[in-house]
């Protein structure tokens, strides 16, 4: 019997699986097949690497009268192989089982399937394990569930209902730009999930549009995020000749346009970060003029902030909005009054 190890060959070519392997895991799935057709008790298998040729040898024990086809053989045929053996030995027979050719073959198939699907897996974590909390464009490819389903190259993504963005219309085979949130490799699959609401991915866009965001000499300190709706980021230059400020916005706006648009027209204000809590504080509430600030607690972590009343709902923003993503952004409590 002989295995076609071309076949083999064509399949760690196009597939990546060694024939190594393949030939192992034949052998296990042929043996286990065997077995169940042929019940012997001591029993191997192998496959010839240079010629494919399938080798199966069975521990026989020599009787005078058999009993156990399997794991027995009579004087008289053990000494057509052996003539000097004698009843009570133990020896190692070459069988050829008829009809083992057509279980070989379908057992074969069955094995070179569910290595095809596993190199399939292992190659596309290869490719997406070292992309957790990076961003990634995708196509939508269909809806879960509650869940959207994302097509990445090799690989498809999970976008949850949890993050997604509120104002997104996701459409079929629309692409969007992703969060990669995890990769992990499972039993049947290589499970990726997605994020479009995640503070991060405006971080990771805003690298992709700045070379001095990527090297770290612009650094984005703090993130508060409204998605779909707001977004406040705080930044600082760690070299002097750098405008952290310029280096967000970009020559006539174009990096934060870049940024708005890949998020659908989402707001973004870039302000500069300050050790100083009062000048933070009054920077976050922008594009609102704050009179002065009052640190109340320090430990704590709470303030008060006087603006004119014509900036007071400003100041506060619709629902609230720009006076607590400013909280988040300083992580102060910023108590707003009318400054009289």
């Amino acid at each position: 019997m002989k295995i076609d190890l071309h076949v083999l060959e064509q399949l760690e070519k196009e597939k990546g699986v060694s024939l190594s392997a393949m030939i192992s895991a034949l052998e296990s799935a042929l043996l286990a097949s065997y077995k169940k057709y042929y019940p012997s008790k001591n029993v191997t298998l192998k496959i010839v690497p240079d010629s494919g040729l399938l080798e199966i040898v069975v521990k026989k024990t020599v009787v005078d009268k058999v009993n156990n086809i399997f794991d027995e053989i009579s004087l008289t045929q053990a000494r057509e192989i052996y003539p000097d053996v004698s009843i009570g030995d133990t020896i190692e027979v070459q069988v050829d089982p008829k009809n083992f050719g057509r279980i070989a073959a379908l057992t074969a198939k069955q094995v070179w399937q569910q290595k095809i699907k596993e190199a399939e897996r292992n190659a596309v974590y290869e490719e997406f394990k070292d992309r957790v909390f990076g961003v990634i464009s995708g196509k939508i490819l269909r809806q879960e569930g509650k869940n959207w389903i994302v097509q990445l190259g090799r690989g498809e993504g999970i976008l949850p209902q949890k993050e997604t963005v509120y104002q997104d219309r996701y459409a079929i085979n629309e692409r969007y730009v992703f969060y990669v949130l995890s990769v992990k490799k499972l039993k049947k699959d290589v499970e990726i999930i997605l994020s479009r609401s995640h503070p991060n991915l405006v971080k990771r866009l805003f690298e992709l549009e700045s070379a001095e965001i990527r090297s770290g000499v612009v650094e984005i300190v703090s993130i508060a995020r409204d998605p779909g709706s707001r977004t406040k980021i705080a930044v600082l230059s760690r070299d002097a000749y750098v405008d952290p400020l310029g280096v967000c916005l970009g020559l006539r706006n174009s990096r934060i346009q870049n940024v708005t648009r890949e998020l659908r027209g989402e707001k973004i204000d870039v302000i500069l970060y300050n050790p100083e809590p009062k000048i933070y504080i009054a920077s976050a509430l922008a594009p609102a003029k704050v009179k002065r600030v009052e640190i109340l607690d320090q430990a704590k972590k709470e303030s008060r902030v006087y603006v004119d009343k014509s900036q007071l709902s400003l100041a506060i923003g619709k629902d609230a909005q720009n006076v607590r993503l400013a909280h988040k952004l300083t992580g102060y409590k910023i108590d707003i009054k009318i400054e009289e």
